[in-house]
């Protein structure tokens, strides 16, 4: 089991450390109804200042899930700002009530002063080009307060010179990130983004969520030490349990540990998905030392339930060196490695009994990697590489008929190679079986 600061009592409120791997559904908790219609006003507002009332009345005739269908792509942004800031004060103190009412935490605690909405527009929706501009002041606030705000609050661990090269990785890997009206996080933990060890996510479904866009969790990996990629994403040489896709939706509340490796789906439904999600902490916030940075600020729920929404403070946030546990899943797929390069020609790569029924195995070469699966309708091979971002897929979960990316949890059919989104499939190769042994080409 991980050791946390947060089991430690000098460092603790009354309130008891989460169990690791905590994951409910709710859907009756407080301030349900005026949060859910406090959002959808603030959204029908910040499309009428963005994109006209005509919008505004098409997008409330259709419903947010197809916001796809009229609000421009690019604008996306500047809407997400807008309405955070309309809500954020709400959603404050309703995480307050959650985490006392809902949560049951009986103690003091502590709401993150971070507030996220995502809208995520289907992969294969049609773009939408933007017939106006945002309003200045909302442009200069959009452009000006974030990395304000970051400068302002964030801390950094150790010597910001020795890890330049860690930040400027970071900041070239996030420009080429999906296009804001796709984006989405790959798998990570949260600790890994500066947020609280320990700590609880509340992720509130909006609109148009459904199994096909919402979140892959993996419960398993909570307070386990997992590889990085360096850029604060899962890395590689780690093969994920199957992936946790709850039974949630619109108005739907998901709390779950933010030490799990979770992702957000890539969206391969048909409707714009919209969340938001906020953080509670059982105690004063810990933050992991091995973190690029993080951010400390936070509120007080006691303050915040007796109805003082005043500026968030640090609240005595320290960090510490978290011993994450090292035991759990088994760390690496079975994997054969040759030494020539892969020609293309038929070759032996690996011996029948090396693959069982519903298994997988590794076939590295010197230039790229080659997945084999034996399923009830024989032989299957296919790239290593997920199509859409590269994720390496012999660290992602499979079952007798799909594979899942570790990155955004896109499944492929291990029949056909197909996935929900016609652009993104893995395109089979040549695989025979005789006298025992496997070839490939």
């Amino acid at each position: 089991m991980a050791t946390s600061a947060l089991a430690d009592p000098l460092h603790r409120t009354s309130t008891p450390p989460i169990e690791p791997g905590y994951l409910e559904v709710f859907r009756d908790f407080p301030l349900r109804e005026e949060v859910l219609a406090a959002t959808h006003r603030a959204f029908s507002e910040g499309i009428e200042l963005l994109a006209g009332r005509e919008c505004r009345e098409r997008v409330e005739a259709d419903g947010l899930a197809l916001l796809h269908k009229h609000f421009p792509h690019a604008s996306l942004g500047d809407l997400e700002f807008y309405v955070v800031e309309q809500v954020k004060p709400l959603w404050t103190r309703w995480a307050a009530r959650v985490g006392r009412e809902t949560v049951g935490w009986d103690g003091d605690f502590f709401v993150q002063d971070l507030l996220l909405l995502r809208v995520n527009y289907p992969y294969e929706a049609e773009p939408i080009a933007a017939t106006s501009k945002a309003p200045l002041a909302l442009r200069l606030r959009h452009k000006l307060l974030p990395p304000i705000e970051k400068l302002r609050y964030a801390r950094y661990p150790r010597k910001l010179w020795r890890r330049l090269p860690e930040l400027f990785a970071y900041m070239k890997a996030k420009r080429a990130a999906l296009p804001e009206q796709y984006r989405c996080h790959p798998s990570h933990t949260d600790s890994w983004f500066g947020q609280p060890v320990g700590s609880l996510s509340l992720w509130l479904g909006i609109a148009g969520v459904q199994r096909d866009n919402a979140m892959c969790l993996y419960p398993e990996t909570a307070e386990m030490r997992l590889p990085q990629d360096g850029l604060m994403y899962f890395g590689s040489g780690f093969q994920l349990p199957p992936a946790t896709r709850p039974d949630h939706g619109d108005g739907d509340l998901l709390v779950f540990s933010t030490d799990m490796l979770h992702c957000t789906q890539l969206n391969v439904s048909d409707r714009t998905r919209i969340a938001f999600s906020i953080r509670i902490s059982p105690g004063e916030p810990v933050f992991d030392e091995d973190n690029f940075w993080y951010v400390a600020q936070s509120h007080r729920a006691r303050a915040l339930l007796a109805g003082d929404a005043s500026r968030p403070g640090r609240h005595g946030a320290r960090t510490e060196r978290i011993e994450w546990r090292e035991e759990g899943w088994p760390l690496v797929a079975p994997t054969v490695q040759l030494e020539e390069p892969f020609s293309g020609e038929r070759t032996p790569v690996a011996r029948s009994e090396q693959l069982a029924e519903g298994a997988k195995l590794v076939v590295r070469f010197p230039d790229r990697e080659v997945l084999l699966f034996r399923t009830g309708a024989g032989l299957r091979a296919y790239p290593g590489r997920c199509p859409h971002h590269a994720y390496r897929l012999a660290d992602g979960p499979h079952d007798a008929a799909h594979l899942t990316c570790p990155g955004h949890g896109l499944e492929f059919d291990l029949e056909t190679g197909r996935s929900k989104l016609d652009c993104f499939r893995l395109r089979g190769l040549a695989v025979s079986e005789e006298a025992g042994q496997i070839f490939l080409g």
